[in-house]
């Protein structure tokens, strides 16, 4: 005689139909015990209705979505407040394009019969402000409108949290480093480029490159697994010892790139040799295994040491080797560069 007849056999027969259970996101899900897979006559047809309106959405704060001309996916949260944008330190939102003017336009939320509303202003910059392809002087803002400043294009969303996680992943998934969560080295060189392009006469701004100092034994002895590990601790210190200007990237491996902005070489060495100390003073685990790396510094100064970034980060590059042929675990200056 033949045995139980099993779910999917029921299924395929066209008269079992599983229980569901409602997930936390309001989906449902088949769910079946393991008496359940007994035979036990044919079950009633029913059909289930989900409400998706009634299921709550995550909210989110309005923000400003980069879509071209800067970081693809950098939102620029919108708080209730007025907030200034443009090219100069002081400004709340720092974007870094000589397209952009120093003040270049002002975000504010008002309050319209207690709805918050948000407005851009133009600030009488050079290359102006525009919503949908229309120059303005002042404009409210609504959701998916597209907002130009200069090169840098943006797109408003107002407080769907859901929206507001995918282009946070889009954003981390084109210009960050997987393990060390530092830029890549390509997002990081255009955004070097377009700091210095931007930059004026007086401004000094330091670049230091770095490289782990003992991390070949550990990936030869333990495996790259442990490497990787050591990769990500170290990722993890860079962003605790960077200020709030600096930025971070991965020029390959273990060697990585530190930009100091508007930072002079007496500061930018205090910078990067609280850098090399933490990373002398740590201790690095994986699994029952411990640690111990130090790290060697080269930095460089622009316009010092070069103009351009790939002139830049040939000087520090070449002062980093010098630190390593010099004993490890230090900081060196690059060489003068004729201006």
């Amino acid at each position: 005689m033949r045995g139980p007849v099993r779910g999917f056999e029921r299924w395929r027969a066209g008269w079992y139909h599983p229980p569901v259970a409602m997930g936390h996101t309001g989906r449902f899900f088949p769910t079946m015990s393991d008496s359940e897979q007994n035979l036990r006559g044919p079950a009633p047809k029913s059909t289930v209705v989900i409400a998706l309106d009634a299921i709550d959405k995550p909210k989110g704060n309005p923000a400003l979505v980069v879509m071209a001309g800067w970081e693809i996916g950098r939102q620029v949260p919108i708080p209730g407040k007025r907030q200034v944008i443009g090219r100069a330190p002081g400004c709340d939102v720092v974007i870094p394009s000589n397209s952009v003017s120093r003040e270049h336009a002002q975000l504010e939320v008002v309050d319209e019969g207690g709805k918050p509303v948000v407005y851009v202003s133009d600030l009488g910059s050079s290359n102006g402000t525009q919503v949908n392809g229309t120059p303005v002087v002042k404009a409210k803002l609504a959701a998916n409108d597209k907002v130009r400043m200069g090169e840098v294009i943006f797109r408003f969303i107002d407080n769907d949290g859901d929206e507001h996680r995918y282009h946070e992943e889009v954003h981390r998934r084109i210009h960050m480093h997987q393990l060390t969560g530092l830029m890549t080295r390509d997002s990081f060189k255009e955004r070097l480029g377009i700091l210095l392009a931007g930059s004026r006469v007086g401004e000094t701004h330091c670049l230091a490159m770095t490289d782990l100092d003992g991390l070949k034994p550990v990936n030869d002895t333990y495996g790259h697994e442990a490497g990787s590990a050591v990769i990500t601790s170290m990722g993890q210190m860079f962003r605790q010892t960077m200020r709030g200007d600096d930025f971070g990237g991965v020029y390959g491996g273990d060697e990585c790139m530190v930009c100091l902005p508007h930072t002079n070489l007496n500061e930018g060495m205090r910078v990067v040799e609280c850098l090399r100390a933490g990373i002398e003073q740590h201790r690095f685990f994986h699994g029952d295994h411990l640690f111990r790396l130090t790290m060697s510094i080269g930095i460089a100064c622009w316009p010092q040491h070069g103009r351009e970034v790939d002139v830049l980060l040939k000087a520090a590059d070449e002062a980093l080797y010098r630190a390593k042929r010099a004993g490890r675990n230090q900081v060196a200056i690059a060489a003068d560069t004729p201006i």
